[in-house]
């Protein structure tokens, strides 16, 4: 899906804030960053963009209204609409007058976030973009080792600092899902896919509030974050790489097994490393000493021991043909299957994210 987003530069914050969310729902977005200045050569990439685009946002305001660039950029995209080839979306933000031209047009007054939200996912799912993504398409997702785009990662709204990491300071890595899969959902069901507080991240009281840190793994963030899939093949990758946590040296006959660069963390031999990295006596953590297995994995990686009997470490958090699992802390409800993946502990200020406040799981409140 592409979308294309017309606007005064003059309002340019709220452009970029609707890109980042129709990016998040799986669009490519043409959003003009540069001044727009006369000329046949911009004319013309405009009008081309435009033609290869599924939606058209327009951002009404006092300064788009009048501006003849938005104007000239409507114009190309009435035409195409008129052949049912782009849905247009008007988003009025103040009191200006809705052109003449698109009086005939569904527009949305979204002066609230709540209402920005609201109008945009039925703008959305006009275009058969299904929100929340249902599991018959996580399990495509899973499958296809579809690329995360949006990490999501949730943290006790008491524990949450601007200047803080995604998960406790000591830890190495930390579990995060897949900001696409869950978007859509309430607290209590990403709780519950993600089993964060049960298995993952074990807190003594189901009755917190929760913080979503939502984030943009780029080729950079990709990097820095050092994004892994969470199946039991990958920890062990990360439990030998001496880049990472060294903790001890695998054998040829591991070496080899594991395989090349570009290595398929899904492989289905998930038992072996899951017995490899239980099998050893103890792991030397610094300011520990010897501990156990289940220690390691739980100062590390956030795992708590009945997890094992969840997961099974294959990288999504569910049995994948939706089946019911054990009980969790917040819901008996059947899980959606959802994705999980490892990432460095990463300092909140060093990557590009926002964050919503889900408060409560009584609540009701929804990931937007």
């Amino acid at each position: 899906m592409r979308a294309f987003i017309s606007y005064s530069s003059t309002d340019r914050a709220l452009a970029r804030r609707i890109a980042e969310m129709l990016r998040t729902r799986g669009f490519d977005i043409w959003i003009d960053e540069g001044e727009l200045g006369p000329g046949d050569s911009l004319a013309s990439s405009i009008a081309s963009a435009i033609g290869q685009i599924n939606l058209f946002v327009v951002i009404l305001t006092k300064y788009s209204v009048s501006s003849k660039w938005v104007k000239f950029e409507l114009e190309q995209a009435l035409n195409r609409m008129v052949g049912g080839e782009v849905k247009i979306a008007p988003l009025r933000f103040d009191d200006s007058e809705v052109p003449e031209y698109l009086k005939g047009q569904t527009w949305g007054d979204v002066r609230t976030d709540e209402d920005l939200v609201r109008h945009l996912n039925h703008t959305v799912r006009q275009l058969g973009v299904r929100i929340p993504m249902p599991p018959e398409l996580i399990k495509e997702r899973f499958e296809a080792r579809t690329p995360v785009r949006y990490g999501l990662r949730l943290v006790p709204s008491q524990e949450f600092r601007e200047d803080g990491f995604l998960g406790p300071e000591e830890r190495r890595y930390v579990f995060i899902g897949d900001y696409a899969e869950q978007c859509g959902r309430s607290l209590r069901q990403i709780l519950s896919n993600l089993w964060m507080g049960d298995a993952f991240e074990q807190v003594s009281n189901a009755n917190l509030a929760w913080t979503a840190v939502i984030f943009e793994i780029g080729d950079l963030n990709r990097q820095r974050l050092g994004l892994m899939p969470a199946t039991w093949k990958a920890i062990f990758r990360i439990l030998s790489s001496k880049n990472r946590l060294g903790m001890f040296s695998p054998s040829p006959e591991e070496r080899k097994r594991l395989g090349p660069r570009g290595r398929d963390y899904y492989e289905g031999d998930q038992e072996y490393w899951f017995d490899r990295i239980t099998s050893r006596k103890a792991y030397e953590i610094e300011g520990k000493g010897k501990v156990s297995p289940y220690e390691m994995l739980k100062t590390h990686f956030g795992y708590d021991d009945n997890c094992f009997d969840l997961t099974g470490g294959t990288g999504i958090a569910a049995d994948i043909d939706g089946r019911e699992t054990l009980h969790s802390l917040f819901s008996n409800e059947t899980r959606t299957p959802s994705r999980l993946f490892l990432v460095n502990n990463a300092a909140i200020a060093y990557i590009n994210c926002r964050v919503q406040e889900l408060g409560h799981v009584d609540d009701g409140l929804v990931l937007v």
